[in-house]
């Protein structure tokens, strides 16, 4: 049921950043949200503000200023939800895979800070094993990471083909039915 405060947070989640360590369809999957729920509530965002929330918490991260230009110079037609969603999740993807997340991304960044006990023994050769001891499970942990966000940026651009086959299907029995229409009450 719309009430006051129901609108103001489906506001509030529409305004709201992103953070650039969380997946980016945790981003569309929050805006689309909101935009279904306005639209229940009243007065119902625009596909363009859906766009351009979108694209203002993406620029706040800085990290994916090519992909902000190239976007900025495509035609105002070929600037939909679906374009939007596609560049930038094969940006994301392309990011994940070419830097396999940082330190301070991939939620680790404290493996460094692990100190263990080794009692009367600081020789170089117990430092060099925990040392390598530490770059293994920080690369377990990586690929763990990589491969989980691969997982869902995958299943992301997924979905978002399918939602747009289904509605050029739509768009096209609407058109059919709009065409129909005129022969049968004329």
């Amino acid at each position: 049921m719309p009430t006051p405060a129901n609108m103001t947070n489906n506001e509030r989640r529409f305004s709201a950043g992103w953070q650039a360590g969380e997946p980016l369809e945790k981003l569309f999957d929050r805006l689309e949200d909101c935009y279904v729920k306005s639209i229940v509530m009243k007065p119902p965002f625009t596909m363009e503000q859906m766009l351009d929330k979108a694209k203002l918490a993406v620029q706040r991260t800085g990290l994916y200023t090519t992909v902000m230009l190239e976007w900025d110079a495509i035609l105002e037609v070929n600037a939909t939800w679906l374009e939007f969603k596609l560049n930038f999740a094969e940006a994301y993807d392309s990011r994940i895979r070419t830097r396999a997340g940082t330190t301070s991304d991939g939620g680790y960044h404290g493996t460094f800070n692990t100190v263990e006990e080794y009692p009367d023994n600081d020789s170089l050769a117990s430092i060099q094993a925990s040392m390598q001891q530490s770059m293994t499970q920080m690369h377990l942990f990586n690929n763990a990471a990589t491969q989980a966000t691969n997982d869902s940026v995958s299943a992301l651009i997924a979905e978002t083909r399918q939602l747009s086959a289904a509605l050029r299907a739509m768009q096209q029995q609407l058109a059919l039915m709009s065409q129909a229409r005129p022969a049968a009450n004329g």
